[in-house]
C-alpha cells in the first residue's frame, strides 16, 4: 500500500489516529465532567469493586477470544495505541503531581478541567481504561506457547496491569485520615478532607510533645516593602554568637544570642518557660564605623517581636525558628488488652495492624510548647499486589537490561 495516499482513518491506525482518539477522550470527559457538575467520581466500596474489575477482565478476554483477527482489536495491542494511551495517562499523572489536589469545591479554570481533582475526574476514568484496555489486548495477544521466549515481555506488562488494575480498584478501599491528639486524651476518630468522621479500630493518646528548632536566621528587610532582600545571598545568615557577615553596604555583628528569652521592664533574661523566645543582640558598622545596635527577637507567645531600623530604608530581623525535627510520644491501645507506647516523628511511621500512623504536624502557633499533634493515618489493602507489580516491572526490565539491544 502506497503510505502517501493513506487516508485518515483508514485501517491500520498510526499514531495520528492514537492522538486524536485520546485527545477525543479527554474532551469527552470534560463534556462529562461539565454536566454532571464537576463531582468527583466516587467508585463503589467492597465487593462490588472487585466483581466490576473481573467482569471487565473477562468481557476483554471474551472479546479477545471472538474477535482478535477485527482491524480496530488489532490496532488497540498496537505500538500507536499503547504510546498514545501512555501518553494521556502520563500527562494526568504529572499534572497530579504539579498541581494541589483538593477535594473542597473551588472556582477557575483549573476546578473546570478538573485538574484540582485528577484521580477523580472523568478524564482520568477515561484515559485509565484506554490504558488498560491496550495493556489487556497486548498481554492476550502475546499470552501463547513458546511461554519462554515471552515470559519477560508478560512480567512487564502484567507487572504493569496489576498496578494499573489495583491503584483504580482499590481506589475506595484506600484511606487518608487525619487524627488530632490533645495532651492526656484519648483519640478514637479520625476526619478525611471533607471533614467526615470515622471510629478507628485502635485509640491514641498524646504523652508528650518534642520539636528540635534550627538556630534562627538574620534577616535585612525593606521598611516600605516588607520583603526580604535577596539581592545579597549572604543574607539569611544563621544566628550564633561572635558570628558577622556584611549584606550590601554594612557588617552585621552577632554580639550576643540567648536562645530562649523573657522580657520584663529591665529588658530580656534567659528563661524556657512556656511562651519564650529567642533574641540577639546585634551591632551594624559601615566602613568599619559602628552606625546602631540593639536585640532583635523573633517574638513568642509571650514576648513580642522586635527589630532594629539600620535606616529609612532597611531594618534587621530575626527570623522565626524552623523545625528541625519532631515527634510525639503515644500510647495506642488495639483492643483492651493490648497497648503500647512508642514515638511517632516524621519519616518514622507506626504500623499498627493496617495502618501507617504519620506525623503530620502540630499547633504551630505555639510550637515547641504545643499540647496538640496532629497524625496522618493511612489503610491502602491494596499495596501488597502494586509491589508485586513494581517487582514484575523490575524483574521484567532486568532481563531487558541483560539482553541489550536484542
Amino acid at each position: 500500500m502506497d503510505q502517501s495516499k493513506r487516508q485518515l482513518w483508514q485501517f491500520p491506525w498510526r499514531y495520528k489516529e492514537g492522538f486524536i482518539l485520546t485527545t477525543g477522550l479527554w474532551i469527552v470527559g470534560l463534556l462529562i465532567e461539565s454536566l454532571s457538575g464537576h463531582r468527583s467520581i466516587r467508585f463503589p466500596g467492597w465487593p462490588f469493586h472487585i466483581e466490576m474489575g473481573f467482569g471487565i477482565t473477562v468481557l476483554l478476554i471474551i472479546i479477545h477470544l471472538l474477535y482478535k483477527d477485527s482491524a480496530l482489536i488489532k490496532w488497540l495491542s498496537s505500538v500507536p495505541a499503547s504510546i498514545s494511551s501512555i501518553v494521556l495517562f502520563t500527562i494526568l499523572l504529572l499534572a497530579m503531581g504539579l498541581i494541589p489536589q483538593q477535594s473542597v469545591k473551588s472556582n477557575g479554570t483549573i476546578h473546570i478541567l478538573g485538574l484540582d481533582r485528577i484521580h477523580n475526574s472523568w478524564p482520568f476514568l477515561l484515559s485509565t481504561i484506554m490504558l488498560f484496555t491496550s495493556l489487556s489486548f497486548t498481554i492476550l495477544k502475546r499470552f501463547k506457547p513458546p511461554f519462554k521466549k515471552n515470559i519477560f515481555f508478560l512480567l512487564n506488562h502484567l507487572g504493569l496491569w496489576l498496578i494499573i488494575f489495583a491503584v483504580s480498584v482499590g481506589a475506595s478501599d484506600t484511606k487518608d485520615l487525619f487524627m488530632q491528639l490533645e495532651k492526656n486524651t484519648t483519640t478514637i476518630v479520625g476526619t478525611d478532607d471533607q471533614n467526615q468522621t470515622y471510629k478507628m479500630p485502635f485509640q491514641m493518646k498524646l504523652l508528650d510533645f518534642s520539636i528540635q528548632l534550627f538556630p534562627p536566621k538574620i534577616a535585612l528587610f525593606d521598611n516600605y516593602t516588607g520583603k526580604i532582600n535577596v539581592k545579597d545571598k549572604r543574607n539569611l545568615f544563621l544566628i550564633k554568637k561572635n558570628a558577622s557577615e556584611k549584606i550590601l553596604d554594612w557588617t552585621i555583628a552577632i554580639k550576643e544570642f540567648i536562645p530562649s528569652v523573657k522580657e520584663d521592664s529591665s529588658g530580656y533574661y534567659a528563661s524556657n518557660d512556656t511562651g519564650s523566645a529567642p533574641a540577639a543582640f546585634v551591632t551594624v558598622y559601615q566602613n568599619e564605623k559602628q552606625i546602631t545596635k540593639g536585640w532583635i527577637t523573633s517574638g513568642g507567645l509571650k514576648v513580642k517581636p522586635k527589630y532594629l531600623e539600620i535606616d529609612n530604608n532597611y531594618s534587621i530581623a530575626m527570623t522565626i525558628p524552623e523545625p528541625e525535627r519532631y515527634s510525639s510520644k503515644i500510647v495506642y491501645t488495639i483492643d483492651k488488652h493490648h497497648y503500647d507506647t512508642t514515638s511517632i516523628e516524621v519519616n518514622n511511621p507506626l504500623k499498627i495492624g493496617s495502618w501507617k500512623i504519620y506525623q503530620m504536624s502540630y499547633d504551630k502557633e505555639k510550637g515547641q510548647w504545643s499540647t496538640i499533634s496532629i497524625m496522618e493515618a493511612i489503610q491502602d489493602p491494596w499495596l501488597p499486589i502494586i509491589y508485586a507489580g513494581i517487582f514484575m516491572l523490575f524483574g521484567g526490565a532486568s532481563y531487558l537490561f541483560w539482553i541489550g539491544k536484542n
